[in-house]
């Protein structure tokens, strides 16, 4: 799920009432937003969303991180942040920073991808 629902609503209501139509498969720049504005606005919620924390529901597979992709998690009430990747074959989270796969007594409520930086730090 991309949030492009939640976002077309919100794009328009007032006070926005942007046209959020999007350009045919045989037009050019296809499945991007008429609107240069709206597409901007488009990419900007897609980074904003990607930076926040998203509860977990482990009978859900809708609510859990995509695969291979790097996370940070809320474990006990707290942010463990060591980088985790969600394996959802067994339902468990690795860490290359860990020797071994986590067991962990309480499951993490809650997690989001973690920044990609690019260069060194």
């Amino acid at each position: 799920m991309d949030g492009r629902k939640e976002f077309e609503a919100w794009a328009a209501l007032p006070p926005r009432e942007w046209d959020i139509e999007l350009n045919g498969k045989d037009q050019g720049w296809p499945d991007q937003y008429r609107a240069y504005h709206v597409q901007c606005a488009w990419q900007a919620w897609q980074a904003a969303k990607q930076s926040q924390w998203n509860e977990i529901d482990y009978s859900k597979p809708e609510t859990w991180p995509e695969p291979e992709r790097q996370c940070i998690i809320v474990l006990g009430g707290s942010i463990d942040t060591r980088i985790y990747e969600f394996d959802a074959e067994f339902q468990t989270w690795d860490s290359p920073e860990l020797d071994d796969n986590m067991d962990f007594r309480i499951m993490p409520t809650h997690w989001m991808y973690a920044p990609q930086f690019e260069g060194e730090l």
